[in-house]
């Protein structure tokens, strides 16, 4: 055999080696786990003192990963450190973000909600029976809940000052309600 001959099938065959690892690679790219980002949200998500998730969004997930046969994992944070590994890639989904102006720039929503919430407001305080006394109550809120930010700009629309006090997440709100820390809260209705 010719020697060109020799090199150029060892060229073809070398390329074609190539080809099929990155097609190989390509393939394996799709057995990677789904990173999820998880916080409390009763009762969308719950994670006890074990870290193991359960709710509302941690059941559709598993129905979805039986139809669709995909592997995730958990990324416990809170809100906001969600939305910020969100952005940065460090995990690909998050269930229950509300659609605002500032994060469509940044975050890929579905076209059709999953869930729709509604929230009220809780009072442990007998003083504070209707809305002109609110202004006497420490008023309980989420930090950059959605709920919260609609409660606030409420009470500022109708005249209501009050005393807010920021909790971190949804346990801790509810913490400080039954400890009488907080008079009033704002929260899912479906609240126990």
């Amino acid at each position: 055999m010719n020697l060109k001959y020799i090199i150029v099938i060892f060229f073809i065959t070398s390329i074609l080696s190539i080809l099929s690892i990155n097609i190989n690679a390509k393939a394996n790219e799709y057995e990677d786990v789904i990173k999820v980002g998880v916080y409390e949200s009763y009762p969308y998500y719950e994670i006890d003192d074990d870290g193991k998730v359960s709710g509302y969004y941690h059941d559709l997930l598993s129905l979805l990963q039986k139809e669709y046969n995909f592997k995730y994992e958990y990324v416990v944070c809170d809100f906001d450190e969600g939305l910020m590994k969100l952005k940065e890639g460090k995990i690909d989904i998050m269930f229950g973000i509300t659609i605002t102006s500032e994060r469509l720039k940044d975050i890929i929503y579905n076209e059709v909600s999953i869930a729709t919430e509604k929230f009220a407001l809780f009072s442990n305080n007998s003083k504070c029976n209707k809305l002109s006394s609110i202004d006497e109550a420490t008023i309980g809120l989420v930090d950059g809940s959605t709920s919260s930010q609609f409660m606030l700009r409420y009470f500022s629309s109708v005249g209501i000052s009050g005393d807010y006090i920021l909790a971190g997440n949804w346990a801790d709100l509810e913490r400080m309600f039954e400890e009488g820390e907080v008079d009033i809260i704002t929260h899912n209705i479906s609240m126990e």
